[in-house]
């Protein structure tokens, strides 16, 4: 990298000193674009992938274990983490990836932790390579998790369309009560709650919704949910499920 910076500074300089290069394509300018591009395309993001080759598709991981390799970037330590991968086309499979953890944020080793949801950047037509998602949009990776959980029945689309159309507020779960019935490894469960206003009064409401098996423990009477409701109509609740979440910030709606 500093090597091309440092061509294409004498480049410029020769250029600006009235020197010439012979060739159309080799001439000055022509040298400075091709190792401009040369070095934007060999660059590595921040997640190690190189932006040129082919970044792959993105998809929602649950955590499932974390292992210290001993290795370490800088300061930062090198882990191992198994995932738990699901893709917005349906597929499913557990891989490895390694890591750099930061020493504090929603990429360190706090937040890294078994159980919480993280985006992962999955190359096509392989299994084995992922990469955790560093600088991808919050909404990129928001949309890419609410197409899974559609496209296997964990959440509705109107559920989406009220927290899209309604007002945000919060609700105090007051029961919390299993229906039998199982989507893939969620459990549907019906949540009763009190949900206020925005002049502070409230009113009851259920929500039946499928819930990851280590947020059950917490919803227990007394937990207070952001939550979505229509003014007319309020029966149409949505809420975000706690679920703990690393890297970019992702909502559990349900």
């Amino acid at each position: 990298m500093l090597i091309a910076l440092g061509i294409v500074t004498l480049c410029l300089v020769a250029q600006s000193s009235g020197v010439d290069f012979p060739g159309g394509m080799l001439g000055s300018s022509g040298v400075v674009l091709v190792l401009l591009g040369l070095m934007i395309f060999l660059h590595p993001g921040r997640d190690g992938v190189f932006p040129g080759v082919g970044r792959g598709s993105i998809a929602i991981a649950t955590i499932l274990s974390v292992h210290d390799t001993g290795g370490r970037g800088g300061i930062n330590p090198r882990v191992r983490c198994e995932l738990f991968v699901r893709r917005v086309g349906g597929e499913s499979y557990v891989a490895s990836t390694f890591f750099h953890v930061a020493s504090s944020g929603p990429f360190s080793l706090a937040a890294l932790r078994p159980g919480a949801m993280v985006a992962v950047r999955c190359r096509p037509g392989s299994v084995s390579r992922v990469r955790i998602a560093r600088g991808l949009s919050p909404l990129h990776a928001q949309w890419a998790l609410d197409r899974i959980r559609l496209a296997e029945g964990e959440v509705e689309c109107e559920r989406l369309d009220v927290v899209r159309e309604g007002r945000e507020t919060r609700a105090l779960v007051l029961s919390c009560r299993p229906t039998g019935d199982i989507v893939g490894d969620y459990p549907w469960m019906v949540l009763g709650l009190r949900v206020y206003r925005e002049d502070g009064d409230w009113f009851l409401a259920e929500v039946r919704v499928a819930v990851p098996l280590p947020v059950i423990p917490r919803l227990s009477a007394g937990t207070e949910l952001v939550a979505f409701y229509r003014r007319e109509e309020e029966a149409d609740i949505a809420v975000i499920l706690p679920i703990p979440t690393a890297g970019v910030g992702i909502r559990l709606y349900a």
